[in-house]
């Protein structure tokens, strides 16, 4: 390897371990702070802005940017827009009523299942569900990780997936490719503390059986491969929020 490229490697290891302390520090309360109030009732979700939402939205997203991540959290109006496109959510009264969607998320089920099979196969159906709204939405979800996909068991045992929540977007600047990789890249990373490395592999191994797209399938393993991305304030707090998921309500 030539001595400028180990000195640069050098570099970002001793930068990525610097950053990696304060980072966990923001990710941890980022993963905290709730900027939307959710009511289930038997059949619907009510879900609404809390009335601080736009005083920690802003500042947020100005972090995020500065962190050079690839999203944003949405306004209220255009939050209420893409869920209304994607969901088929009404709003009443400032809030949104959304149809309330059968199983568990996949944080929880993945918390609690003990086969690795059984994992393997609830993260597979998520993979391939979020190929099938990126074809039939023509756009990349933003926030793709283990909270915000369900997953229901079938009247003949088999798993299927639904996602939700779209109150985060890809920036526009975002590839539509790098924005479609950045949403695996959420549900690989937030699975990943449930699963073995042996059974982490197999994700990538299976990977074209799920998710047939070649190009999104070379940007992923780029993404991954980039340490950076392993101490960025956002990935943190999505993986932080995913373990966490017993936890909440």
């Amino acid at each position: 390897m030539p001595e400028n490229a180990k000195k640069t490697d050098t570099f970002k290891l001793m930068f990525t371990t610097l950053l990696y302390a304060p980072c966990t520090i923001l990710a941890k309360i980022a993963s905290q702070t709730r900027v939307n109030e959710v009511t289930i009732e038997a059949d619907t979700v009510t879900k609404c802005r809390n009335w601080h939402a736009e005083f920690l939205r802003i500042p947020g997203n100005l972090i995020l940017g500065f962190r050079r991540a690839p999203v944003k959290v949405l306004s209220t109006k255009q939050w209420f827009e893409r869920e209304q496109e994607l969901a088929g959510a009404t709003v009443s009264r400032n809030a949104l009523q959304l149809k309330k969607l059968n199983g568990k998320p996949l944080c929880e089920l993945l918390a609690v299942e003990v086969s690795a099979e059984r994992k393997l196969a609830a993260i597979s159906v998520s993979m391939r569900s979020l190929f099938e709204f990126h074809l039939q939405f023509d756009q990349s979800h933003g926030d793709a990780s283990a909270t915000n996909v369900m997953i229901d068991e079938l009247p003949n045992g088999e798993l299927s997936a639904s996602w939700f929540d779209f109150d985060v977007a890809h920036r526009a600047t975002v590839s539509e490719v790098d924005g479609r990789a950045d949403d695996l890249r959420a549900l690989f990373f937030t699975a990943r503390p449930w699963l073995s490395n042996a059974d982490f592999a197999r994700l990538f191994t299976e990977f074209n059986a799920n998710y047939a797209d070649d190009d999104v399938w070379q940007k992923l393993i780029e993404t991954m491969s980039n340490p950076f991305q392993h101490c960025d304030v956002f990935h943190l707090a999505q993986q932080r929020r995913a373990k966490d998921c017993l936890n909440h309500e």
